[in-house]
């Protein structure tokens, strides 16, 4: 086993090659979920009754009907709209790394991802009981106004990961 020591110039990001199959673009630090639904039937023949572990690879944009599922990360950059889907890289729960959050947060105010229409994907300040499934973070700056914040990512039961 290889031990990576992190000091506090060298922070921990945790990066994942991920398939995002959607054809729009994204901006850097927007939280995904994952798309266990995933399904290719158009080119590969996949259905949604074959067994496939690369539906543990997918993500997708958080939205109303979505955003109870397991959350996957946040983009490590910005990602360019492209048809059929591409490989994108994601900052795993438990990394270092810059989200977009939607107005100004204070260092070390609690964050989570949101799933409403304005802000999706969106890091907004944590109610006393987020929902289940949402991305939950700690602000590691102050920042105003709305744009790019460093945070600590919360992995396990604390992220919204399911059990």
């Amino acid at each position: 086993m290889t031990m990576d020591v992190k000091t506090m110039r060298n922070p921990v990001e945790q990066p994942i090659r991920v398939w995002y199959a959607e054809d729009t673009a994204v901006e850097q630090g927007i939280g995904m979920v994952f798309d266990y639904t995933f399904a290719d039937a158009n080119t590969n023949g996949l259905k949604l009754t074959d067994p496939c572990g690369r539906r543990a690879n997918c993500v997708k944009n958080v939205g109303a009907t979505n955003a109870s599922t397991d959350f996957a990360g946040v983009t490590a950059q910005a990602v360019k709209a492209k048809v059929g889907g591409q490989w994108i890289y994601l900052y795993a729960p438990g990394s270092v790394c810059m989200a977009k959050v939607n107005t100004d947060v204070t260092n070390v105010a609690r964050l989570a991802m949101s799933k409403n229409a304005s802000t999706k994907g969106l890091f907004v300040a944590a109610s006393a009981t987020p929902e289940e499934g949402n991305g939950a973070a700690v602000a590691l700056q102050t920042r105003t106004g709305a744009g790019l914040a460093l945070v600590k990512m919360f992995a396990g039961n604390e992220c919204g990961l399911k059990a």
